[in-house]
């Protein structure tokens, strides 16, 4: 295993692609599952029973490639922060994801490789230029198209658009000052955190026991905590896992590969978003959602291609001086 990830860690950007693209579809089989689990517990009790399934998980594996004695963080607050900040980001949208649509909440998410553009433009301390425009106006055209402005919109729909800012926060923190953190430890770490805001969730829960009720999203919120059955505790079991698995291949990638580059593939997604949600749950997009979602790739792509260019111009320049 070891070996695998020696390989790994000396692949291309092609390599950083793959693992991203294979982590989406396996984010985007887990997340669909949402509406279907909060029907028999609440969402932070599940986020609560999964992680404190996969933390034992995460320990094996980090035993497993050798790296158990590197969990501790080498930089305490860089990793504290990546933790933070992802934890936040997905905390809110699996929060939304039983109130809205699957494709409408992933359309939203999914403006995070935009969000990653405009935070590397604004902290190089530079105006944005037309291309950067362009890019914000479509990218955001885009999702107000596939969350539903202009017709009848939820507030909550607003959600994921926000925890997309929020992640991209957390992947510009991975890639730039967590490049030499192991991704175990990483991954570790994130568990331990869904682990504290899932039980966080049930203790409100808890505390909110017999208040007044309100909207679905309210009651999915503040849902008490029930009995679990051995069928749920197997389904958060396999959830987690692929979870596990999707999350490691992603910060891989994201350790590997230039941010801005790796981004790009991001989007696959909502491709699996698509075709999970029609072919298990039979919800085909509608075509308002499709063209939001064509305007969100169309933006992506816009923001990045320079980005890719100034990547690879630099690594040119950067091989000739060394010859």
């Amino acid at each position: 295993m070891t070996t695998i990830m020696s390989k790994l860690s000396a692949g291309s950007g092609a390599a950083a692609a793959v693992l991203v693209v294979a982590a989406q579809g396996l984010f985007a089989l887990t997340d669909s599952f949402a509406p279907f689990v909060a029907h028999d517990m609440s969402i932070w009790q599940f986020q609560a029973i999964r992680a404190a399934l996969m933390l034992p998980v995460a320990l094996c594996v980090a035993v497993a490639f050798g790296s158990w004695q590197r969990i501790p963080p080498r930089a305490v607050g860089p990793v504290a922060l990546r933790t933070a900040l992802n934890v936040a980001a997905i905390g809110a949208y699996f929060a939304v994801l039983p109130v809205l649509p699957f494709g409408q909440a992933a359309a939203g998410f999914f403006t995070t490789p935009v969000w990653v553009v405009v935070y590397i433009s604004l902290s190089g301390g530079k105006a944005p230029d037309p291309r950067m425009l362009i890019t914000v106006t479509l990218g955001f055209g885009g999702a107000a198209l596939a969350v539903g402005v202009g017709g009848q919109v939820e507030p909550l729909a607003l959600v994921p658009v926000v925890a997309g800012g929020i992640n991209a926060m957390s992947i510009l923190v991975t890639n730039r000052h967590c490049r030499h953190e192991d991704p175990c430890a990483l991954l570790f770490w994130s568990i331990a955190g869904f682990l504290v805001l899932g039980s966080g969730g049930v203790a409100i829960a808890l505390l909110n026991a017999g208040g007044p009720g309100g909207s679905d999203a309210v009651e999915v919120l503040f849902a008490p905590p029930s009995a679990i059955g051995a069928k749920m505790l197997l389904l958060s079991a396999a959830l987690g896992l692929s979870s596990i698995i999707g999350a490691g291949l992603l910060m891989r990638g994201y350790q590997m590969g230039e941010s801005a580059s790796v981004a790009l593939f991001d989007y696959s997604y909502l491709i699996w978003a698509a075709v999970v949600s029609a072919t298990i749950w039979g919800q085909a997009p509608t075509a308002t959602g499709l063209a939001g979602l064509g305007l969100i790739l169309l933006a992506g792509i816009t923001a990045i291609a320079p980005c890719r260019r100034r990547a690879g111009t630099e690594k040119a320049g950067q091989a000739s001086a060394a010859a």
